[in-house]
């Protein structure tokens, strides 16, 4: 067997991504664009509360290539970040006035890019909870990453959808 490496997961991550998005696209307007950030959010939350009890067993094996379970709930969490951002990029684009269009998608991409600059921030956080017990680090980051999905579909409850004729 195989050991895993980061570059495994990283890469289902983004074929998941890469996969689901169009599809999950065209699955928002029929619908809704509320609703499937919302499931999205709930399916990443599954992903992440599954991560806690992987440990890297294969679970399909075929023509030598391995499927561990850590990929399998990982490509969970891809396919939740590629229905997330093809139906909630499409709900702001519903969302916002069209005079201003430019604006507003400005400081969404913003804010999209920000919390990638604030995900690296968890790492010494990670750190600090493994300080206090080994192998808390993973623990402590599935666990932030399950509450901050419960916290984003709680959110999304709160706006109202407005349907844009295609």
């Amino acid at each position: 067997m195989r050991k895993f490496r980061a570059v495994d997961f990283v890469s289902i991550f983004a074929l998941c991504i890469l996969f689901i998005a169009y599809p999950a696209g065209h699955l928002s307007d029929r619908l809704g664009r509320k609703r499937m950030s919302i499931g999205a959010t709930l399916l990443g939350a599954v992903g992440a509360v599954l991560l806690l009890f992987a440990k890297g067993h294969v679970v399909l094996s075929f023509m030598g290539l391995e499927l561990t379970d850590l990929l399998l709930y990982g490509s969970i969490i891809g396919l939740s970040a590629g229905i997330y951002l093809s139906a909630n990029w499409a709900l702001a684009t519903d969302l916002i006035p069209k005079q201003e269009a430019a604006g507003y998608l400005g400081i969404t991409n913003l804010a999209t890019a920000g919390a990638g600059v604030l995900a690296g921030l968890g790492g010494p956080v990670i750190d600090l909870f493994n300080a206090r017990q080994k192998g808390m680090r993973y623990t402590a980051l599935f666990l932030t990453a399950f509450l901050t999905y419960l916290v984003g579909a709680t959110a999304l409850l709160k706006i109202g959808e407005r349907r844009v004729a295609i």
